[in-house]
This record gives C-alpha cells, structure tokens and sequence, in this order.
C-alpha cells in the first residue's frame, strides 16, 4: 500500500486585525423548537468580520504532476516538472461585496504577469520563458480584492525549454 501526502507553500495576509468570527444569533427555528417541519429553512444572523477573505489556488499546474506542452502526463510526487510552454492557472475569489481586483504572477520573487480580468474567478499567464534550460523555479501568485486585502500561493517548479 501506498500512502502519499501532498502539500502547498501558501501564505495569506491578514491586514488590521484578526478577529473571531462574529457569534451566530436569532436562530431559526428558535432553539429546543419542537413541532417545526422536517424541510424547514434554516438561518441565522451573524456572519466573517473579514467579508473580503480570498480563496487563492493553483489550479495549473498542479503539485507533484509531469506537464508536457501544457499537458499533464502523470503524478511522479516528488516535485512538479514542466517541460515546454504551461498555461499557469489559478482560482481566485473574494466574496461578492468586494470582489477580485487583479491577479499578480511571480518568478522567484519577480513580478513577470498582472491579469485582471478573469473567467469563471479563473486567471491566466502563459509561463514560455526559455531563460535556463533546466532550472528550479518558485512560481508564486498574489491575488489582490477591490478594497486592498491580498492572499498569495507558491510552489517550486522545475522548468525545461
């Protein structure tokens, strides 16, 4: 049997500060209810002190796969190996009050891509660069929302052609 554990390099910052989130209240139906419908809605009040959270990740390439022209071949667990051009893609969304300003692509620490438009919370940079034949890279992303809060993911690379 085989037991493989994956794993991401992320961090998220949190600007002000970090704060519970609020406790639920008014319940729907009132606690200890009895008698109340079995397809009954149910709700509360409450909600995040940080409605403008971002979910950020890769969704290409992934962790632990061989890419061939933009094409996964097969998981090898050990890193991520991408041979040829790789559409670099990722999801990114913050909650529909603020929304996602824009999306920002690294190269060990070098801004190399700002897309702000995405589709479907999608975004998109085509990674062609041709600098070393055989490197390591840290490919990582920061995505930005409309009131200026910010979440970013890396990962390490290997890169041929």
């Amino acid at each position: 049997m085989l037991i493989t554990t994956f794993s991401c390099i992320f961090s998220i910052k949190i600007s002000g500060a970090n704060e519970p989130p609020y406790v639920p209240m008014s319940p729907y139906p009132k606690h200890n209810s009895t008698g109340v419908p079995i397809n009954a809605n149910l709700g509360w009040t409450g909600g995040n002190p940080y409605p403008s959270d971002i979910q950020l990740y890769f969704i290409k390439p992934k962790k632990g796969y061989i890419y061939i022209w933009d094409r996964p071949v097969c998981p090898i667990f050990i890193t991520t190996l991408v041979i040829g051009t790789i559409t670099v893609e990722v999801y990114a969304a913050a909650d529909n009050a603020t929304g996602v300003s824009h999306v920002e692509f690294y190269l060990d620490n070098v801004l190399v891509a700002t897309e702000y438009t995405g589709v479907n919370n999608t975004y998109k940079w085509t990674w062609d660069d041709k600098r070393d034949p055989f490197f390591p890279y840290l490919l990582g992303v920061k995505a930005y929302d409309l009131v200026g809060n910010s979440a970013s993911i890396q990962m390490r690379v290997w890169k041929i052609f």
